[in-house]
């Protein structure tokens, strides 16, 4: 019996001696796949990149800039202080647009703070007229729209905005019935649409109607002004826009 049992417990000695190595050359095996599926270099030169962005004519802060990496699709937009925070490799390309501006490439490499200012496509803007519902390109509009810029409005170095645009935009009739001084003169969009009712157009202010008239709005603030004549243009706004929308 003695030999038998000794015989035995020798068997389980190797066996557990096989098993243990097995178990040894597993995890390494096991560690060297799991190392392999995750390169170094994409958990050490992820980095952090932050920055703002403004406009390079005036140095305010842009608001919604695209920053993209390039080649992919992700990326970020820039918040109200025209700042952003992406998460980007060493050799990544961010690319900055915006309508209106030019875009802009920028290699990441060793930078945590990248600082952005947009130059001012001169080109662009002349081809973009904006609508109820966003931008358009000028070729692609269908609708009545009558545009003049803000540089326009403030040069005529008038003391009311809707005095600067008395006989600068086609199908606006601007005029003061009263006579008196200080008055708000009447506004009609492509001839009056009532007889007796309200003829008034909506005034919208940086997407906000506003039932105040355009006297209320210095001259010198105003970047563009936008005239949405017909239906199709006005539409989005109802039928408080059936007498004509002035976009500012």
């Amino acid at each position: 019996m003695r030999p038998k049992l000794k015989t035995k417990l020798n068997f389980l000695k190797l066996v557990c001696c096989f098993f243990s190595i097995f178990l040894v050359s597993g995890s390494d095996l096991w560690g060297a796949e799991t190392f392999s599926l995750i390169p170094g270099n994409q958990q050490t030169n992820a980095v952090k990149v932050s920055g703002t962005v403004t406009s390079s004519e005036n140095g305010e802060a842009l608001i919604g800039v695209s920053v993209l990496i390039k080649g992919t699709s992700s990326g970020t937009i820039t918040d109200l202080d025209g700042r952003y925070e992406l998460d980007v490799s060493p050799e990544d390309v961010l690319v900055f647009s915006y309508t209106g501006f030019k875009k802009k490439e920028i290699t990441v490499g060793a930078q945590t703070q990248i600082d952005v200012a947009l130059d001012v496509d001169v080109a662009t803007l002349d081809e973009i007229v904006v609508v109820g519902y966003g931008t358009r390109k000028k070729s692609h509009n269908t609708g009545a729209i009558a545009q003049i810029g803000g540089k326009d409005v403030a040069a005529i170095q008038a003391n009311r905005v809707d005095d600067a645009l008395a006989g600068k935009l086609s199908g606006v009739l601007i005029q003061n019935q009263s006579g008196e001084p200080g008055a708000d003169p009447k506004i009609q969009i492509r001839a009056a649409s009532s007889l007796s009712g309200d003829s008034n157009p909506l005034i919208v202010v940086d997407g906000y109607p506003i039932s105040g008239s355009l006297a209320t709005i210095n001259p010198n603030d105003i970047e563009s002004l936008e005239v949405l004549k017909d239906a199709a243009s006005a539409a989005i706004y109802g039928s408080r826009g059936a007498n004509g929308v002035i976009l500012v």
